[in-house]
């Protein structure tokens, strides 16, 4: 096989190089996948590579088998394995090849650090790895959010505070801190504070950072990453209660899909915006702040971009908690057809002959599909 040095040198061509964009979730990463799946960021001069359908969060369970010893997974279509992955690059010829999926946030640093130096990083001059924060209140009304729409969390607000604590999940220094001290300067944290963003587009920041001086068009696109309101959020949860005995990749599918359909129909008449509560943001408050200045001390040059942010969700908490009960939103013949509804789907889903994860996905990537397809005329050049 031909190296991908020789072909550079066939072609006068100096440098590479490998973006790898790893989230975090809940800060657009969405957005910028895309963006990029469905082919709207072109460059003005050069060659951009975007290996995958939709995401690469697959090949986190390619990257475990290969660190365990264990059989990879299969070889799907728009699901490119590493020994594909490097056949494209090679193939492709291009100047900047991106990866990204969120599922690399907090997978073990030294063994993602070793498979790729082994099978990815030897074909490129240059690399970067790129990451986004979001403060650590809003992260965790996000996240919470997110796992209500997916069917992971029925219960309320504080348990599922006290649930990110127990397991550190939202510590994010030490996170972050092995990154930078693997990677160094190549190790780009980016605050998900639209003040921060360039343009205040977490797309326009992130290709601003992986592209450098490239100039490149972003053609539009729908925004499908809206905020669910508390009305459909309750809704949801009420559909994923009865779900509970299926398999955790058919209810994630299926709470992507809701979420995506909702965003793009009409709003509601009634729609209120999901909130912390004040009792609970001050204690969020109290259990990150260390963290938070910490972050804004080791990444953001001390600018209190972190700290303030812990301030401010304080300041603008409601007085009580949002009610997450179904009757408090739905009256009594709403709830009437709505039980009616959802076990009626329950009961389809179930199914064992179908296989209903697949189906999801398939539908992902129809959407991206109808992405790529839009006639939508080019934004002006950037970068």
């Amino acid at each position: 096989m031909v190296s991908w040095d020789g072909i550079k040198r066939r072609l006068g061509r100096s440098r590479n190089r490998l973006i790898f964009h790893i989230g975090d979730q809940k800060t657009g990463s969405s957005t910028i996948q895309n963006a990029l799946a469905s082919g709207k960021v072109r460059l003005e001069r050069g060659k951009l590579l975007y290996p995958a359908a939709v995401a690469h969060n697959y090949l986190r369970a390619h990257f475990r088998a290969m660190a365990e010893g264990a059989p990879a997974p299969e070889n799907r279509p728009g699901m490119p394995d590493l020994e594909e992955l490097k056949t494209q690059i090679i193939q492709a010829r291009a100047d900047f090849v991106l990866l990204s999926g969120e599922a690399f946030a907090e997978i073990d640093q030294r063994r993602f650090h070793d498979i790729l130096a082994e099978h990815l990083r030897p074909h490129f001059d240059e690399f970067r790895l790129i990451a986004y924060v979001r403060p650590h209140a809003a992260r965790v009304l996000a996240s919470f959010t997110e796992q209500c729409k997916v069917g992971l969390m029925q219960g309320a607000m504080e348990d599922f505070h006290a649930r990110s604590l127990s397991n550190r999940r939202f510590f994010y220094t030490p996170r972050f801190q092995g990154w930078r001290d693997m990677y160094g300067d190549d190790f780009i944290l980016r605050p998900m504070l639209k003040s921060e963003l360039r343009n205040g587009s977490v797309l326009d920041d992130f290709l601003h950072q992986a592209l450098g001086d490239a100039r490149y068009s972003v053609a539009p696109m729908p925004d499908v990453n809206v905020s669910l309101c508390l009305e459909d959020i309750v809704m949801i949860r009420l559909l994923q209660g009865k779900l509970t005995a299926l398999g955790k990749p058919m209810r994630t599918g299926l709470g992507w899909n809701l979420g995506q359909m909702l965003a793009l129909m009409p709003p509601r008449t009634q729609r209120t915006r999901m909130a912390l509560h004040r009792s609970l943001a001050e204690q969020i408050r109290a259990d990150y702040i260390e963290d938070a200045r910490a972050m804004d001390q080791a990444f953001f040059a001390n600018a209190p971009l972190m700290e303030r942010e812990l301030d401010r969700a304080v300041d603008t908490a409601l007085d009580a908690p949002l009610p997450l009960a179904p009757e408090a939103h739905f009256t009594p013949d709403e709830l009437r057809t709505l039980e009616m509804l959802t076990d009626l789907l329950a009961a389809l889903l179930a199914r064992e002959d179908m296989e209903w994860a697949q189906f999801f996905r398939a539908r992902h990537e129809a959407e991206i599909d109808r992405l790529r397809e839009s006639e939508l005329a080019p934004a002006p050049a950037a970068g």
